[in-house]
């Protein structure tokens, strides 16, 4: 094997980087201290508490420290206000033995800190969600999910059984980063497994049915481990499922690093697709969309709140966890037919560093989780975490009952308290004692009493409803539950658990015992939600006779409810119900494009009969309905070969792996003779068409280059279809290059064009190239110019490559324009840390020698302040005192623009001239400006790695919102020592080539066939995978530690002000 220069010289840095801190640390390799009860002074608990902050009316305590639950990931509380404890060294990326066990923490005197702890499971690894039931404690621990009992409540758990095997993957494969994550419990009595999208690929549950997730969603699964099913899917790395009592599923998405999908709120309804990574970029009228989208952050636990004791403004609503806003977030939502509305921007309620997980407990006492310690996602020492607790003030709740001595009328007396909690742990007693009619009667009796809140009714439903997931008790419970789905208010939450009933007949592949004609009456409801969860529980249930009613919702006016529709069809493979919406005359557009959806999802010989028919006539109104559904079908999903996608998936869409199949080339020739029927100014929109759906057609192709060779009009056409091919045929550039009269193009089709001819990478194309930038910035058209000079300047990775074609046309008449364009190509050469050393100092030598002419002078003081090349700044300070009055013009306009003070004294030290420790102090302590942090980007050359635009290609980590989940102080810090914490989606990678050769750098984006790479010298790198022969996650940081070594405090501070400030903007 051979090692590059650059790759040779990171592995002796990587492989020389001592870590005192680890020699220094018996746990250094495995293991965690013994938890303890410690007694702090007030001042040491003032201290921790003093970044924590509470709404006025509330208490505040400092439940656990560190010493007695570090690395607190999720928490759960007993009603009676015991708290479990996921405490896992390992975090999100380490591997290493004996990191991970489960707690117990009681505060036996109540003052709000515990005084007990036990280690509940003393090793276990990655422990994530928990769930507290009675006596048993249910615990999400990659790769599986089992419960741990404590009957004798010693803390201790003496038994314990697996239900589910391989919900994700083992340390073998990967760390525990987007992995299976939280765990919430409905009054349904169905388990909600908040999954992060990288999936698993055979969960078994304790019945044997097995389920495969490629991506993020909710799971959920029932408490003995049977059912287990995909509830919603298209999430990236949700990590809770806030349930309301009423069945509302919530959940805070995580951003994806300058991608485009930003910290998400969503509403869970079942059967939806939030787009993740297939559909949300390039199909988002596909997926559900986001109650809203809050920019930069990061996305953790949380809770549902419904207690007593709380004020209206925090109770009754979802609350969310945000590690890079520091807080549990109070969210205020609104019902809105089957779906939800935001309507009011989220509120913190607990203000906390690095907040992983909350619950409530029975007693209205809250507890949040804090990361705080060492910034890292691995083990940093023992010292990291605690532990708070919040109250209402004066609130004195009722004592707590002992449940299991209750009768069942007390405990169904329970239904109508204020506290879910109590009333949650009510319903799960008496689930567990053995049926009886007298109780049965209780709680139909319960149910039909209107004048009860309805929170306390579904919660009878629920648990009347729960003795018939089995077929064998499911008749007798169904007759129970027929005469409330007359009820309006109830008839939701009947539908919903007709969807259970039988689910062992369904496990063996068998229709489930709900009946038909209830779930096509729901399926009728005037009440969006009704028919929602009719449409769902009869997709669960597989009841094909249901899909006529469920097609009548296709095209719904509700949005929520319209997507449910296609997506249950689609599920039941309901082709002929799909059909008869697509194919009737009286359909409106919505009814079409909902049925349209539906069809494009089922891969069956009939649906493509259907189509073929209906492109025989151009006028048949659904020819373009029909093409585009056959486009969507010509490919399906490949199946899953277990390779992992990364923190950068494709996100092209529509399928992530695609493949044809037996009907593939039959769709391609009806595609092919429906495109010759098209008139010329339709052909585009078409082959648009073919292209989203990655349909590469050479002999379509071939076809439009030869026809736009002698017809102009197809040129838009030509140019938008190249534009999306990495090699594009040299013969169809030539023709774009030839295109006569730019100026009367449109300024989108020229920035195509621009792409179109850099993607050829050809120094022929260049003149093309910047006339057609003249041609849309002499129009005006600011919109088109910003992209064609981005894909000209700062995203072309190959410009140097044009430096001898850029000198000569930068030779031209001064005033021209593209005099101008073609010195801002040279004066990026001169600013890249990664350029061709020849072609760098060619640029610099002629921008030097071009300075001394007056009217050049201008042009390049002007392109510099374009470019945002703070290069210049010296030559552009000195050409104030210009003698030619031009060039004085210039250079004062370019400091206004650059905001420079001439007179400004930096007094501050280098960075190189202190300790790490010492630079940290000051640089924390110093305002920086955040303009001059925009010329320190540059010169440190964190533009070779790093971007801060969603709208440019993706080098190393997104620095866009990157302060929405790292502090300032952190982001210090992070710059100083790069290594001493990684986080997911920031890694540095080894690849081993099979030809020996090795290339170590940033993932910067990967599909299924290639890994596209840049590497410590900011150079790309494209790689087939069929050419990797070894891929390694490198333990260190590619960024160089000395990175601001030659910078001062205050240079070092601006930096960071001007990093800061771009989240500000999202």
């Amino acid at each position: 094997m051979s090692l590059k220069p650059s790759v040779l010289l990171s592995c002796i840095l990587l492989s020389t980087t001592i870590n005192q801190t680890l020699l220094a640390d018996p746990y250094a390799k495995s293991g965690n201290i013994k938890p303890s009860i410690v007694t702090l002074s007030a001042e040491e608990e003032a201290n921790i508490l003093k970044q924590v902050k509470v709404p006025e009316g509330f208490e505040l305590t400092l439940f656990a420290p560190w010493q007695s639950a570090n690395y607190p990931v999720y928490v759960a509380a007993s009603p009676g206000g015991d708290l479990y404890v996921s405490s896992d060294g390992c975090g999100s990326l380490g591997r290493d033995k004996d990191r991970g066990r489960v707690l117990r923490l009681r505060d036996t005197d109540d003052d709000g800190r515990a005084d007990e702890v036990t280690e509940f499971i003393p090793s276990i690894d990655s422990p994530r969600g928990l769930l507290w039931d009675e006596d048993r404690l249910y615990v999400l621990h990659p790769p599986h999910l089992s419960v741990y009992y404590d009957r004798d409540g010693d803390g201790v758990s003496e038994e314990n059984r697996r239900l589910v095997d391989n919900i994700a993957f083992d340390f073998n494969e990967r760390p525990a980063d987007h992995t299976t994550n939280g765990l919430d419990l409905g009054v349904d009595g169905w388990i909600y497994i908040s999954t992060g999208d990288f999936g698993f690929m055979e969960a078994t549950g304790s019945d044997g049915r097995k389920l495969q997730v490629r991506g993020g969603g909710v799971v959920r699964v029932r408490p003995d481990g049977s059912g287990i099913e995909l509830f919603s899917y298209g999430t990236r790395n949700i990590l809770a499922v806030p349930t309301s009592p009423l069945l509302d599923l919530f959940g805070r998405d995580n951003t994806n690093d300058g991608g485009g999908w930003n910290v998400r709120f969503h509403h869970f309804s079942g059967l939806d697709d939030h787009g993740y990574p297939r559909l949300y970029l390039n199909f988002p009228d596909e997926i559900i969309a986001p109650l809203a989208d809050y920019g930069g952050g990061s996305g953790c636990g949380g809770m549902y709140l419904h207690e007593p004791g709380f004020p209206d403004e925090w109770n009754h609503a979802p609350m969310t966890c945000d590690w890079g806003t520091a807080g549990l977030w109070h969210h205020t939502v609104e019902r809105t037919g089957a779906g939800f509305k935001e309507t009011k921007a989220p509120r913190r309620f607990i203000q906390v560093p690095r907040p992983t997980d909350a619950d409530v407990d029975g007693m209205s006492r809250v507890y949040q989780a804090s990361w705080k310690g060492p910034s890292s996602f691995n083990w940093a020492g023992p010292e990291h975490g605690y532990v708070v607790q919040t109250r209402p003030k004066g609130y004195d709740p009722e004592e707590l009952p002992e449940f299991s001595k209750l009768t069942d009328q007390e405990l169904i007396d329970l239904f109508e308290g204020e506290s879910q909690v109590r009333a949650l742990a009510a319903q799960r007693v008496l689930l567990r004692r053995k049926y009886s009619s007298e109780t049965t009667g209780l709680l139909r009796e319960f149910l039909a009493d209107s004048s009860k809140e309805t929170r306390s009714r579904v919660l009878a439903l629920y648990t009347l409803s729960q003795r018939g997931i089995s077929s064998k008790e499911s008749s007798q419970v169904i007759d129970h539950l027929r005469p409330f789905a007359e009820d309006a208010t109830l008839a939701p939450f009947v539908m919903r658990a007709l969807g259970d009933m039988g689910l062992d007949l369904r496990t063996a592949g068998k229709p489930g015992t709900a009946p038909a004609d209830l779930l096509a009456a729901g399926a009728n409801s005037s009440d969006p939600r009704t028919r929602l969860e009719a449409i769902v529980a009869a997709t669960r249930q597989g009841l094909m006779e249901v899909a006529p009613s469920i097609a009548k919702s296709l095209g719904h006016s509700d949005a929520t409810l319209a997507h449910v529709a296609y997506r249950g069809l689609a599920q039941l493979g309901a082709h002929e119900s799909a059909l008869a919406i697509f194919q009737n005359a009286n359909s409106s557009t919505p009814q079409i494009r909902g049925a349209s959806l539906a069809l494009m999802r089922i891969h069956k010989k009939e649906v493509i009969d259907a189509m073929l028919e209906n492109l025989k006539d151009k006028k048949n109104k659904l020819f373009r309905p029909s093409f585009e559904i056959l486009a969507r079908l010509h490919h399906q999903e490949k199946a899953w070969d277990r390779k992992h996608w990364g923190g950068r998936p494709d996100t092209r869409g529509p399928y992530y792996e695609m493949v044809t199949w037996e009907q593939s080339d039959r769709i391609l020739k009806a595609l092919r003779n429906a495109l010759w029927k098209l008139p010329k100014d339709e052909v585009g929109e078409y082959l648009a068409l073919l292209g989203s759906n990655r349909i590469q057609d050479n002999e379509t192709l071939n076809s439009l280059i030869e026809s736009a060779k002698y017809d102009s009009s197809l040129i838009p056409v030509l140019s938008a279809q190249l534009s999306g091919l990495n090699d594009p045929p040299a013969n169809g550039l030539d023709v774009l290059a030839a295109v006569p009269a730019k100026e009367k193009m449109r300024g989108s089709d020229l920035t195509n064009i621009v792409k179109c001819l850099l993607n050829g990478k050809n120094p022929q194309y260049l003149g093309s190239i910047i006339d057609s930038i003249v041609a849309i910035e002499a129009m005006g058209n600011w919109t088109a110019l910003r992209p064609a000079k981005d894909l000209y300047l700062k995203n072309n990775a190959r410009i140097d490559a044009y430096q001898a074609e850029l000198a000569e046309i930068a030779k031209g008449e001064p005033k021209a324009r593209t005099t101008f364009w073609a010195y801002a190509g040279l004066m990026e050469i001169t600013g890249r840390s990664n350029a061709n050393a020849e072609a760098k100092a060619s640029s610099k030598d002629l921008i030097d020698a071009d300075w001394a002419d007056p009217a050049r002078r201008v042009i390049l003081i002007n392109a510099a302040v374009d470019l945002k090349n703070r290069n210049y700044d010296e030559q552009i300070i000195q050409a104030t005192t210009d003698k030619d009055n031009a060039v004085r013009a210039a250079a004062a306009r370019a400091l206004r623009h650059f905001k420079i003070d001439p007179n400004e004294v930096d007094a501050t030290p280098k960075v190189s001239t202190l300790s790490v420790e010492e630079a940290l102090a000051m640089v924390n302590s110093t305002k920086g400006v955040a303009a001059h942090g925009e010329a320190i980007f540059t010169k440190a050359a964190c533009n070779s790695c790093h971007t801060v635009s969603e709208d440019e290609p993706q080098k190393g980590p997104y620095l866009g919102n990157i302060a929405a989940i790292y502090p300032r102080n952190e982001l210090a810090e992070a710059i100083l020592n790069p290594g001493k914490s990684i986080a997911q989606g920031f890694a540095t990678y080894l690849v081993i080539l099979n030809d020996g050769q090795a290339v170590m750098g940033f993932v910067t984006s990967e599909t299924t066939d290639q890994l596209i790479m840049r590497d410590m010298a900011s150079q790309e790198h494209q790689i087939a995978k069929a050419e990797i022969k070894e891929r390694t996650k490198m333990t260190n940081s590619m960024m160089p530690a000395g990175l601001m070594h030659n910078f001062s405090i205050k240079e070092f501070a601006s930096l960071l002000d001007y990093v800061v400030g771009l989240s500000r903007k999202d």
